[in-house]
Protein backbone atom coordinates (compact mmCIF):
# COMPACT_ATOMS: atom_id res chain seq x y z
CA UNK A 1 0.00 0.00 0.00
CA UNK A 2 2.80 2.40 0.88
CA UNK A 3 4.58 1.64 -2.37
CA UNK A 4 1.36 2.43 -4.25
CA UNK A 5 1.15 5.85 -2.59
CA UNK A 6 4.80 6.56 -3.36
CA UNK A 7 4.24 5.48 -6.95
CA UNK A 8 1.25 7.82 -7.24
CA UNK A 9 3.24 10.78 -5.91
CA UNK A 10 6.03 10.03 -8.32
CA UNK A 11 3.57 9.84 -11.18
CA UNK A 12 2.03 13.21 -10.35
CA UNK A 13 5.50 14.80 -10.25
CA UNK A 14 6.49 13.21 -13.53
CA UNK A 15 3.61 14.54 -15.61
CA UNK A 16 5.66 17.67 -16.01
CA UNK A 17 8.75 15.76 -17.19
CA UNK A 18 9.46 14.38 -20.62
CA UNK A 19 8.14 11.11 -22.05
CA UNK A 20 11.20 8.99 -21.24
CA UNK A 21 11.04 9.84 -17.57
CA UNK A 22 7.30 9.20 -17.64
CA UNK A 23 7.96 5.62 -18.76
CA UNK A 24 10.36 5.02 -15.87
CA UNK A 25 7.95 6.41 -13.32
CA UNK A 26 5.07 4.48 -14.89
CA UNK A 27 7.10 1.34 -14.41
CA UNK A 28 7.73 2.28 -10.79
CA UNK A 29 4.01 2.83 -10.26
CA UNK A 30 3.15 -0.48 -11.90
CA UNK A 31 5.65 -2.32 -9.74
CA UNK A 32 4.48 -0.44 -6.66
CA UNK A 33 0.90 -1.53 -7.26
CA UNK A 34 1.68 -5.05 -8.44
CA UNK A 35 4.27 -6.41 -5.99
CA UNK A 36 2.29 -5.89 -2.78
CA UNK A 37 -0.53 -8.01 -4.18
CA UNK A 38 1.94 -10.72 -5.22
CA UNK A 39 3.41 -10.87 -1.73
CA UNK A 40 -0.04 -10.83 -0.18
CA UNK A 41 -1.17 -13.71 -2.40
CA UNK A 42 1.98 -15.70 -1.65
CA UNK A 43 1.45 -15.17 2.07
CA UNK A 44 -2.17 -16.33 1.79
CA UNK A 45 -1.15 -19.46 -0.13
CA UNK A 46 1.52 -20.27 2.46
CA UNK A 47 -0.99 -19.88 5.29
CA UNK A 48 -3.52 -22.10 3.52
CA UNK A 49 -0.87 -24.77 2.92
CA UNK A 50 0.02 -24.73 6.61
CA UNK A 51 -3.65 -25.10 7.55
CA UNK A 52 -4.05 -28.06 5.18
CA UNK A 53 -0.96 -29.74 6.63
CA UNK A 54 -2.26 -29.25 10.16
CA UNK A 55 -5.70 -30.61 9.26
CA UNK A 56 -4.13 -33.64 7.56
CA UNK A 57 -1.96 -34.28 10.58
CA UNK A 58 -4.97 -34.09 12.91
CA UNK A 59 -6.92 -36.45 10.66
CA UNK A 60 -4.06 -38.97 10.65
CA UNK A 61 -3.81 -38.75 14.44
CA UNK A 62 -7.52 -39.48 14.75
CA UNK A 63 -7.14 -42.46 12.40
CA UNK A 64 -4.18 -43.76 14.42
CA UNK A 65 -6.24 -43.43 17.62
CA UNK A 66 -9.08 -45.42 16.02
CA UNK A 67 -6.70 -48.18 14.97
CA UNK A 68 -5.12 -48.32 18.42
CA UNK A 69 -8.53 -48.43 20.14
CA UNK A 70 -9.60 -51.34 17.94
CA UNK A 71 -6.36 -53.16 18.67
CA UNK A 72 -6.81 -52.77 22.42
CA UNK A 73 -10.41 -53.94 22.15
CA UNK A 74 -9.36 -57.01 20.20
CA UNK A 75 -6.56 -57.92 22.59
CA UNK A 76 -8.62 -57.48 25.77
CA UNK A 77 -11.77 -59.20 24.52
CA UNK A 78 -12.25 -62.90 25.08
CA UNK A 79 -14.82 -63.28 22.31
CA UNK A 80 -13.65 -64.44 18.89
CA UNK A 81 -16.34 -62.45 17.09
CA UNK A 82 -15.22 -59.19 18.74
CA UNK A 83 -11.60 -59.85 17.80
CA UNK A 84 -12.56 -60.56 14.19
CA UNK A 85 -14.67 -57.40 13.97
CA UNK A 86 -11.85 -55.33 15.46
CA UNK A 87 -9.45 -56.72 12.85
CA UNK A 88 -11.97 -55.89 10.12
CA UNK A 89 -12.35 -52.35 11.49
CA UNK A 90 -8.58 -51.85 11.52
CA UNK A 91 -8.43 -53.15 7.95
CA UNK A 92 -11.26 -50.82 6.84
CA UNK A 93 -9.54 -47.77 8.34
CA UNK A 94 -6.25 -48.76 6.70
CA UNK A 95 -7.90 -49.26 3.32
CA UNK A 96 -9.67 -45.89 3.43
CA UNK A 97 -6.50 -43.95 4.10
CA UNK A 98 -4.21 -42.88 1.28
CA UNK A 99 -1.33 -42.41 3.72
CA UNK A 100 1.13 -45.34 3.57
CA UNK A 101 2.09 -44.77 7.21
CA UNK A 102 -1.51 -45.34 8.30
CA UNK A 103 -1.61 -48.57 6.26
CA UNK A 104 1.65 -49.73 7.87
CA UNK A 105 0.28 -48.97 11.32
CA UNK A 106 -2.88 -50.95 10.52
CA UNK A 107 -0.72 -53.90 9.40
CA UNK A 108 1.31 -53.77 12.62
CA UNK A 109 -1.82 -53.63 14.76
CA UNK A 110 -3.45 -56.55 12.95
CA UNK A 111 -0.25 -58.54 13.35
CA UNK A 112 -0.19 -57.76 17.09
CA UNK A 113 -3.81 -58.86 17.53
CA UNK A 114 -3.13 -62.10 15.65
CA UNK A 115 -0.02 -62.85 17.71
CA UNK A 116 -1.90 -62.26 20.97
CA UNK A 117 -4.78 -64.51 19.97
CA UNK A 118 -4.67 -68.25 20.28
CA UNK A 119 -7.83 -68.70 18.20
CA UNK A 120 -7.21 -69.98 14.67
CA UNK A 121 -10.23 -68.17 13.21
CA UNK A 122 -8.88 -64.85 14.49
CA UNK A 123 -5.51 -65.61 12.92
CA UNK A 124 -7.23 -66.54 9.64
CA UNK A 125 -9.14 -63.25 9.71
CA UNK A 126 -5.84 -61.45 10.31
CA UNK A 127 -4.22 -63.23 7.36
CA UNK A 128 -7.11 -62.23 5.10
CA UNK A 129 -7.01 -58.62 6.31
CA UNK A 130 -3.24 -58.39 5.86
CA UNK A 131 -3.58 -59.74 2.34
CA UNK A 132 -6.35 -57.23 1.56
CA UNK A 133 -4.34 -54.30 2.95
CA UNK A 134 -1.30 -55.36 0.94
CA UNK A 135 -3.19 -55.80 -2.33
CA UNK A 136 -5.09 -52.54 -1.77
CA UNK A 137 -1.86 -50.52 -1.66
CA UNK A 138 0.39 -49.58 -4.56
CA UNK A 139 3.19 -48.74 -2.14
CA UNK A 140 5.90 -51.44 -2.19
CA UNK A 141 6.90 -50.71 1.39
CA UNK A 142 3.34 -51.40 2.57
CA UNK A 143 3.28 -54.69 0.64
CA UNK A 144 6.64 -55.61 2.12
CA UNK A 145 5.33 -54.94 5.63
CA UNK A 146 2.23 -57.05 4.93
CA UNK A 147 4.40 -59.95 3.72
CA UNK A 148 6.63 -59.61 6.77
CA UNK A 149 3.60 -59.70 9.09
CA UNK A 150 2.29 -62.77 7.27
CA UNK A 151 5.67 -64.49 7.66
CA UNK A 152 5.56 -63.97 11.42
CA UNK A 153 2.05 -65.44 11.58
CA UNK A 154 3.25 -68.49 9.69
CA UNK A 155 5.62 -69.35 12.52
CA UNK A 156 2.83 -69.70 15.08
CA UNK A 157 0.27 -71.43 12.91
CA UNK A 158 -1.02 -74.88 12.17
CA UNK A 159 -0.83 -76.40 8.69
CA UNK A 160 -4.11 -74.85 7.49
CA UNK A 161 -2.98 -71.39 8.58
CA UNK A 162 0.46 -71.91 7.03
CA UNK A 163 -1.18 -72.81 3.70
CA UNK A 164 -3.40 -69.71 3.86
CA UNK A 165 -0.39 -67.52 4.70
CA UNK A 166 1.61 -68.98 1.80
CA UNK A 167 -1.26 -68.27 -0.61
CA UNK A 168 -1.55 -64.70 0.65
CA UNK A 169 2.19 -64.14 0.33
CA UNK A 170 2.14 -65.45 -3.24
CA UNK A 171 -0.73 -63.09 -4.09
CA UNK A 172 1.15 -60.11 -2.63
CA UNK A 173 4.36 -60.95 -4.47
CA UNK A 174 2.64 -60.79 -7.85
Amino acid sequence: MISAVIGTFLLSDVLVFRKSKFKVIGLALTLGLFFPSVFSTASTITNLNLEVQEATQQKNQAIQATITANQKLAITSQETKVKQEAIQNIEAVGKKSADPQVKKNAIQNIETVAKESKDTTVKQQAVQSLEDLGTNSQNKSVKKDAISALETLKIDGNQTLINQVNQSINILKK
